[in-house]
C-alpha cells in the first residue's frame, strides 16, 4: 500500500468530513454531538490556517475510488488546547483514521509527520508521566533505566516516543528473563519438601513456562512473573512456618503493583489468625508489633516521598480509576462480560419488537460494544456502579475468609487465597484480562490434590489461557501462541491427570463430567472462527459493509465471543472451587459433630457403669451386653488419669499393644536405597516392607489405616545415596522429617559378619535427649520398637552430638573361652530432625509443631536436642580448683 502524507486543502474536506462524522456517530473521542457540514468544516480550516497551526492528510492509492486512484483515509491537525491565556503557548492534537484503514500503521506515520511539523514552527514535547503502580514499581524502572542508558541512550529518552529498535526489544526481552528468575527459583523451592515430589516438579515447571507469562510479559513485555515469584516466595514463607516473612514479602508485592490488593482479605486474616493470636484467641502483642511494624516500614519506604510532597491523593487517584468504566476495552472473561453479552442479546430483541416492555437507554446501545476504555452504560439492563461491584466482592470474600478463621492450615490458605482472587476478577470493577493470573498461579499449588481439584485447574487453566489470546494478534505471533499452549497442555496436564484422575460417582457427575469435556472441545472450534472471521469479512468491499445492518459491530464479534466463550468455563470453574470448599468443610463439621456425639453417648454409659459399680447395684439391661468392653475402656481411661506428655496423647497405647511398622521408599528408587530399605525393615520388630510402585502417599495412608499400621517409615535418596526419612504415626500423627547422613549398609561394616540378622525386640539406649524437643523426638523413635525382654542380645543406640541423632546396632556376641562383647550389625547413619507435623503423612494441611530454623537470632549457638548444658555442680567447681592448684605447683617445681 503506497501512502502519501501532505498538507490539506479544500479539496480534502469532503473526505476529512465522512472520517470524523462516522466518529461522532460510533465513537467518543470528541465532543462534538452532531455531525458537522462542509461549511463548518471549511471554516474550521481557515481558522487553524489563520493562527499557523499545521494540518496534514494521509492519502492512499485506490483505484476502485471514484477519486480516480488516491483516497484520502486519514487526517492530523493541532488546535487550541484552551482559550484561557495561560494556555496561549500549549496546542491540542486531533487525529482521525478511516474505519477500514485502522490497524496499518497510518496513525503511526500521521503522528511522526506532525512532531516533525511541530518542531519546525518552534514547538517542544513534554512527556507527563503518571504512576499506574504503586511507587515500588517506579525505582524498579529507575533501576533499569541505569543499564537501558549503556545499551542505548535513547531508550531513556522522554521526548523520543514509539522507539522501536532492535536494542530496545533485546534489552527490555532480556530484562524480563533474567526479573523472571525470582519466579523460577521459588518454583523449584516449592518441590523440597513437597509431598509428591514428582508432581511438584511438575507444576513448579509449568508455573515458570506458563503460557500465560509468554504472552503478558515476554511479547508484551511487562514483568508479571517478576512480581509472582515474590507472591510465590512469600506462600513458601507461609508453608515453611515463616509467617513474618510472608507478611513482609506481600506488603513489597503490595508495593509494587496494586493489584494484588484482591488476595489481601486472605493474608490479613491468615496472618491475625495463626500469627498475631494464640490458638485460644488471644492476642500476641510482641508478634503483633512485629507484623505491624514490618509493614508500615514497608509502605513508609514506598509511599513515604509521597507523603511527604502532598502527592498522595493524586497518586491514589491513578491507582483505583472508577472513572474508566465496568469493563476493559476487551473485556475479561468474567461474570459481566456475560452480563453485557445477555444485555446486547436483550437489545436486539427489544429492537426487533419482541420484548416491547423494556426500555432502551440510547447511550448504552454503542457503549459496550466500542472497543474503547471508557464507561459502561447498559442498554436494556440496569447500569451498574462500583458501590454494587464492591458489595458483591466483599460478600462473597466474607464467606471465605469466615471459613479461613476457623481452619488456617496452609492448604485452606491457598484455597482462601485463590477464592479471593477468583471473588474479584469474577465481580471486580474493571478487571483487566491479564488479572486471571492472580487465579491461575495459587490455584495451579493446588492442582495435585486430587479430582476435584484438578478438573478446576484444568477448565479455569484452559479458559483463563485461551482468555489472553487477543493480546496477541498478528499472524505470526497467532502460531506461537496455539502451538505454545498446546504443548504447554500435554505436557502438564497429562501427567497430574494419569495421576488423580477418578471415575466419576453417579449419573449427575457421569453428565458433568461430560459436559466439561465438550466444553474443552469447543475451543478448536471457536479458534477456527476467530481465524477465519477477519478473512471472510475483509472479501466485502466497504461499501457492503457499510450498507449492511450494524455492520460496523461485527469488527468486535470475535472478541465478544472469546471473551463470553472464556467466561463461561471461569464462572464454572469458580463454582467448582466454591462448592468444593463449602462441601469440605461441611464434611469436617458434620463429622465433628458426629464424633461428639458419638463420645458423649460412649461417657454416658460408662458413667451408668461407673456408678452402678460404686453403688454396687445391677447394671442396667441395655448396658449388659457391651459392659466387658466398656469395662475395659472405664479402666483403661481411670489408668490414663494423669496428664500426658504428648500431643494429644498420640501415643498412648505405646507399651500395651506392640507397634505394626511399613517400611517403603519414594518412587522408582536406586538398588542402594531398596537395599537400605530391606535392612530397615530388619531393625524395627513386626515391620513389613512394601515396594512404592505408583502408589502416591494418600493411597499408602489409606492402606495404613485400614491395616491398622502404627508407623509409616519413608525412606528418600538422592543421586542413589540415601539422604531423607519420613516417620509418620497413625492414625492422627505426628510425622517427623529426618535428613539421614553418611549411611553404611551391614556389609559395608567389617566388626561383623552374619549372613542373618535377629529379629530379637533389641534394648534402646538414648544419650542427650534433654530438652522438651528432644524428650519429643525421643518418644518417636522409641514407640518404634516393641518392650524387649531381659535376656535380649540386641542394642540399638540413639546418641546426639550437635543436633546430629547417631544410630548404631549391636549384638552380644560370645567370645572364647567365657568372654562377652558387643559387635556392630549395621546399617550405620546420622539423622537429623526438620520438622514436626501434628497430622499424618498425607495431611499437607496440618499444622507444624516445629520447624528447624537454620538462622537463630542467638550470640552462642544453641543445641535443640539435648538443651543448655548442665551447670557443674559445687563440688565438682571445687575438684577442678585442687586439679588446677596442683598443676601449677608442678610447673613452678
Amino acid at each position: 500500500m503506497e501512502l502519501n502524507i501532505r498538507n490539506a486543502t479544500e479539496s480534502d474536506l469532503p473526505a476529512i468530513i465522512d472520517i470524523y462524522n462516522d466518529q461522532i456517530l460510533h465513537g467518543t473521542a470528541t465532543f462534538h454531538t452532531e455531525p458537522q457540514t462542509l461549511e463548518e468544516r471549511t471554516k474550521w480550516l481557515k481558522d487553524v490556517r489563520a493562527e499557523n497551526y499545521p494540518c496534514i492528510v494521509a492519502e492512499v492509492v485506490d483505484d476502485a475510488h471514484a477519486t480516480g486512484g488516491t483516497r484520502t483515509v486519514g487526517w492530523c491537525n493541532l488546535g487550541h488546547y484552551n482559550m484561557r491565556p495561560a494556555y496561549d503557548g500549549s496546542a491540542e492534537l486531533s487525529l482521525y483514521i478511516h474505519k477500514d484503514f485502522r490497524g496499518k500503521g497510518i496513525g503511526e506515520k500521521l503522528l511522526q509527520r506532525m512532531f516533525e511539523e511541530a518542531r519546525l514552527q518552534g514547538g517542544r514535547f513534554h512527556v507527563i508521566i503518571a504512576l499506574d503502580y504503586p511507587p515500588f514499581f517506579a525505582y524498579f524502572e529507575k533501576l533499569l533505566s541505569i543499564p537501558a542508558y549503556l545499551v542505548d541512550p535513547r531508550i531513556v529518552d522522554l521526548n523520543n516516543l514509539n522507539y522501536g529498535a532492535w536494542s530496545v526489544i533485546a534489552y527490555q526481552r532480556t530484562t524480563v528473563i533474567i526479573t523472571e528468575l525470582v519466579l523460577g527459583a521459588a518454583a523449584l523451592k516449592f518441590v523440597r519438601g513437597a509431598e509428591n515430589p514428582t508432581l511438584q516438579r511438575i507444576i513448579s515447571a509449568s508455573l515458570f513456562l506458563h503460557p500465560g507469562f509468554l504472552i503478558v510479559d515476554h511479547i508484551h513485555f511487562q514483568y508479571n512473573g517478576f512480581m509472582f515469584g515474590i507472591l510465590l516466595w512469600s506462600l513458601l514463607m507461609a508453608r515453611n512456618g515463616r509467617k513474618l516473612a510472608s507478611g513482609f514479602l506481600f506488603a513489597v508485592l503490595l508495593n509494587f503493583k496494586h493489584i494484588y490488593l484482591y488476595l489481601a482479605p486472605a493474608y490479613f486474616v491468615y496472618l491475625l489468625r495463626s500469627y498475631c493470636l494464640s490458638p485460644t484467641g488471644t492476642l500476641l502483642p510482641g508478634r503483633f508489633l512485629s507484623l505491624a511494624n514490618a509493614v508500615i516500614l514497608v509502605f513508609l519506604a514506598s509511599l513515604g516521598p509521597f507523603l511527604l510532597m502532598g502527592q498522595l491523593p493524586q497518586l491514589l487517584s491513578r491507582l483505583f480509576p472508577f472513572t474508566r468504566g465496568l469493563n476493559h476495552a476487551y473485556w475479561a472473561s468474567n461474570v459481566w462480560a456475560l452480563v453485557t453479552a445477555l444485555d446486547r442479546v436483550l437489545l436486539k430483541f427489544v429492537s426487533k419488537g419482541q420484548l416491547s416492555g423494556l426500555n432502551v437507554n440510547a447511550s448504552g446501545v454503542v457503549s459496550t460494544s466500542r472497543g474503547l476504555v471508557g464507561d459502561t452504560i447498559f442498554a436494556v439492563l440496569p447500569t451498574v456502579k462500583p458501590m454494587h461491584t464492591f458489595a458483591i466482592t466483599v460478600a462473597f470474600q466474607t464467606i471465605y475468609m469466615g471459613k479461613l478463621w476457623t481452619n488456617t492450615s496452609y492448604k485452606s490458605f491457598v484455597t482462601a487465597l485463590t477464592l479471593c482472587g477468583f471473588t474479584s476478577y469474577m465481580f471486580g470493577w474493571h478487571v483487566h484480562e491479564k488479572a486471571i493470573l492472580l487465579v491461575l498461579v495459587p490455584l495451579s499449588l493446588l492442582a495435585a490434590e486430587d479430582n476435584a481439584y484438578f478438573r478446576t485447574f484444568m477448565i479455569a487453566s484452559i479458559a483463563g489461557i485461551y482468555s489472553l489470546f487477543p493480546l496477541l494478534f498478528t499472524p505470526a505471533e497467532t502460531l506461537v501462541k496455539i502451538v505454545y499452549s498446546v504443548l504447554w497442555a500435554v505436557f502438564v496436564l497429562r501427567p497430574i491427570h494419569r495421576q488423580v484422575y477418578q471415575f466419576p460417582q453417579g449419573v449427575l457427575a457421569v453428565g458433568i463430567d461430560i459436559l466439561e469435556r465438550l466444553y474443552i472441545a469447543g475451543f478448536p472450534l471457536l479458534q477456527l472462527f476467530v481465524t477465519l472471521f477477519p478473512l471472510v469479512t475483509k472479501k466485502r468491499t466497504p461499501s457492503e459493509v457499510a450498507a449492511s445492518e450494524n455492520g460496523s459491530a461485527l469488527e468486535f464479534l470475535p472478541l465478544m465471543l472469546t471473551s463470553v466463550y472464556c467466561a463461561v468455563g471461569l464462572v464454572w470453574a469458580f463454582a467448582r472451587l466454591s462448592i468444593r470448599r463449602q462441601a469440605r468443610e461441611r464434611r469436617q463439621y458434620i463429622y465433628a459433630k458426629s464424633v461428639e456425639s458419638q463420645e458423649r453417648q460412649t461417657y454416658a454409659r460408662k458413667q451408668q457403669i461407673k456408678d452402678a459399680l460404686a453403688g454396687r447395684k445391677s447394671l442396667p439391661t441395655e448396658l449388659r451386653k457391651d459392659a466387658k468392653d466398656l469395662g475395659r475402656d472405664l479402666a483403661f481411661d481411670e489408668a490414663q488419669a494423669e496428664p500426658s506428655d504428648h500431643i494429644d496423647n498420640e501415643y498412648s497405647r505405646a507399651g500395651i499393644l506392640d507397634p505394626k511398622i511399613v517400611v517403603t521408599t519414594s518412587r522408582d528408587p536406586s538398588s542402594k536405597l531398596i537395599q537400605f530399605a530391606k535392612e530397615m525393615r530388619l531393625v524395627f520388630p513386626n515391620s513389613h516392607r512394601i515396594n512404592r510402585g505408583n502408589y502416591v502417599v494418600k493411597e499408602l495412608a489409606e492402606a495404613c489405616r485400614a491395616n491398622d499400621v502404627t508407623d509409616l517409615i519413608v525412606l528418600h535418596e538422592h543421586r542413589g545415596v540415601p539422604d531423607a526419612m519420613i516417620v509418620s504415626h497413625f492414625p492422627h500423627g505426628p510425622t517427623v522429617y529426618f535428613t539421614l547422613h553418611n549411611v553404611q549398609l551391614r556389609h559395608d561394616i567389617a566388626s561383623y559378619k552374619s549372613s542373618t540378622v535377629s529379629e530379637q525386640y533389641p534394648h534402646l539406649i538414648f544419650e542427650n535427649f534433654s530438652s522438651k524437643l528432644g524428650e519429643r523426638i525421643q518418644d518417636v523413635l522409641k514407640y518404634l520398637f516393641p518392650v524387649p525382654k531381659e535376656d535380649s542380645k540386641r542394642v540399638m543406640t540413639f546418641s546426639t552430638e550437635d543436633d546430629f541423632i547417631s544410630f548404631r546396632h549391636h549384638v552380644f556376641m560370645k567370645i572364647p573361652p567365657k568372654q562377652i562383647q558387643l559387635a556392630e550389625v549395621g546399617p550405620r547413619f546420622e539423622m537429623k530432625p526438620y520438622e514436626i507435623r501434628q497430622g499424618t503423612i498425607e495431611q499437607t494441611e496440618a499444622e507444624r509443631e516445629w520447624v528447624l530454623a537454620h538462622y537463630s537470632r542467638t550470640a552462642k549457638k544453641r543445641t535443640l536436642l539435648s538443651g543448655p548444658a548442665p551447670r557443674p555442680s559445687a563440688n565438682a567447681a571445687v575438684a577442678e580448683d585442687d586439679s588446677e592448684n596442683k598443676r601449677k605447683k608442678r610447673v613452678r617445681r
